[in-house]
C-alpha cells in the first residue's frame, strides 16, 4: 500500500460521512475567508479616495439602494462588514481547528483500542516471544506520533487547501502576472527545500522510532527488575544505557521541528521583501495610492492566509 493510499485509509477509515463532513466545513470556512479577504480590496479603496463609491458601478449600487446619507456613514459600515467577515471567519476557524484535533485524536483512540484489542486476542505463546514494552511503545507512543505527525498535518493541510486555491483565484482575477509569479516562487520554494532535507528527515525518523524503542524496553526492563538491581547495584548500568537513547530522542526531536520549520522563516522573509519591493516600484513609477494600497492590503492578507497553507502541507510531508 502506497504511502497516499495509507494516509487516506487513516482519514476515511473510521466514519466516512464524519470525514466529508469535516471536508464540507473546510469548504464553508475557505468561501467566509475569501469573503473577508476580498472585502478588505473595496474597503481600503473608499478610505483613501471616497469619491470610488460614486464611481464605482456596484458601491454606488449599494451606497443608493441601502439608503446610506453620506460617504461616511458607508466608509463605517464597510469597516464594520469587513471586521464582523474577518471576526466570523476566524471564528469558524477555531471551530474547525478544534474538530480537526479532535478527529485526529480520536483515530488515536480507535487505532489504539484497536490495536491492544488484536494483542490480547493472541495466544499466550505470542507474548512469550514478544518484547512488552516494544508492544507497550506501539499501543501508547507509535500510533499518537503517527496520527499526531502525519494525519493531523494532512487533516489541517486539506483545511487550507481550498482557502489556497480561492485565494489564488482571486489574485489572479486581480493580476495574473504577479499571482502566477507569487505561488511559483512559494511552491518553488518549498520543493527545493524539501528536496534537500526530505532524506535527512527520514533517517530523522528513523533514528526517533529507534530511540523511542529503546527508552520504553530500557525503563520497562528497570522498572520491572528493579528488585534485582538494587540487590546487585546495577541501577547505574542500566541508567547510563536509558540515557543515551533518551538524549539522542530529544536531539533528533528538536532538529525534526527546526527543519520543519525553516522555510516558514525563509517565506515570510520572502513575502515582506516583496511587498516593499512592490512599495518602492509603485512610489517609483509615480503610481497613486488610491491604485496601489489597496492592492498592497489584498496581498498583505493574501500572503497571511496562504503561508500558514503551504507550511502545514510541509510539515505533513516531511
Amino acid at each position: 500500500m502506497s504511502d497516499v493510499k495509507k494516509i487516506l485509509y487513516l482519514f476515511f477509515s473510521s466514519s466516512f460521512n464524519e470525514a466529508i463532513f469535516l471536508v464540507f466545513g473546510f469548504f464553508i470556512v475557505s468561501i467566509i475567508e475569501l469573503a473577508g479577504l476580498v472585502s478588505i480590496l473595496p474597503f481600503t479603496a473608499i478610505v483613501i479616495d471616497p469619491d470610488i463609491i460614486q464611481s464605482n458601478s456596484y458601491l454606488n449600487y449599494f451606497y443608493k439602494n441601502l439608503s446610506f446619507s453620506s460617504t461616511e456613514q458607508f466608509i463605517i459600515t464597510s469597516g464594520i462588514v469587513v471586521i464582523i467577515l474577518i471576526v466570523f471567519s476566524n471564528f469558524l476557524n477555531a471551530i474547525i481547528y478544534w474538530r480537526s484535533h479532535f478527529f485526529v485524536n480520536k483515530r488515536i483512540h480507535e487505532i489504539s483500542s484497536s490495536l491492544l484489542s488484536k494483542y490480547t486476542s493472541q495466544k499466550y505463546l505470542f507474548f512469550k516471544n514478544q518484547n512488552v514494552s516494544q508492544l507497550n511503545n506501539n499501543i501508547l507512543t507509535q500510533v499518537e506520533r503517527v496520527c499526531v505527525g502525519i494525519l493531523l498535518p494532512v487533516t489541517l493541510g486539506i483545511s487550507k487547501f481550498f482557502t489556497t486555491i480561492l485565494i489564488i483565484i482571486f489574485l489572479i482575477f486581480i493580476n495574473v502576472k504577479v499571482a502566477i509569479l507569487s505561488v511559483t516562487t512559494f511552491v518553488i520554494s518549498y520543493s527545493i527545500i524539501f528536496y534537500f532535507v526530505k532524506d535527512h528527515l527520514h533517517k530523522l525518523g528513523e533514528k526517533i522510532t529507534k530511540d523511542s524503542e529503546l527508552r520504553y524496553k530500557v525503563s520497562s526492563e528497570i522498572l520491572y527488575g528493579i528488585k534485582d538491581l538494587k540487590v546487585n547495584s546495577n541501577i547505574k548500568l542500566f541508567l547510563n544505557k536509558f540515557f543515551k537513547p533518551s538524549l539522542s530522542y530529544a536531539k533528533n526531536n528538536s532538529m525534526n521541528a527546526v527543519l520543519s520549520l525553516t522555510p516558514r522563516f525563509f517565506l515570510e522573509t520572502l513575502a515582506f521583501t516583496g511587498i516593499i519591493i512592490l512599495i518602492i516600484t509603485f512610489i517609483v513609477s509615480d503610481v497613486s495610492q488610491a491604485s496601489f494600497i489597496p492592492l498592497l492590503s489584498a496581498y498583505a492578507f493574501a500572503g497571511y492566509k496562504i503561508l500558514p497553507a503551504l507550511q502545514v502541507t510541509y510539515v505533513g510531508f516531511t
